[in-house]
């Protein structure tokens, strides 16, 4: 059976669970939207509107907005350098999109 355009259309990925060990806690990150990435990739700071648009709670809403930027840059830099990371490897902005194709 082939993929129909409203499967590809309804489709979604649930949010993934990310232990923060410099926070003590998990949060959950969802994949970014390719309009959300392209946002990014023209960002001044692609990590932490990575961060914005991927972090959520268990069901996908979104725990940041972009309006929360500039106080997150004022949060300790290894908290957000976590989170941002943690953002990143959920989107596999990492490479790990090239390695999963690689694999099969």
């Amino acid at each position: 059976m082939s993929l129909s355009r409203e499967d590809f259309l309804n489709f979604t990925i649930a949010p993934q669970k990310a232990d923060i060990p410099e926070l003590g806690k998990a949060v959950y990150m969802r994949q970014v939207s390719y309009d959300e990435l392209q946002k990014c990739r023209v960002s001044s700071d692609p990590d932490i509107e990575a961060l914005v648009y991927s972090a959520c709670d268990e069901h996908g809403n979104p725990l940041f907005k972009l309006e929360d930027i500039a106080a997150l840059k004022k949060k300790s830099a290894v908290l957000v350098a976590a989170l941002a990371l943690a953002a990143v490897k959920a989107n596999k902005l990492d490479g790990g999109a090239v390695d999963d194709a690689k694999k099969g």
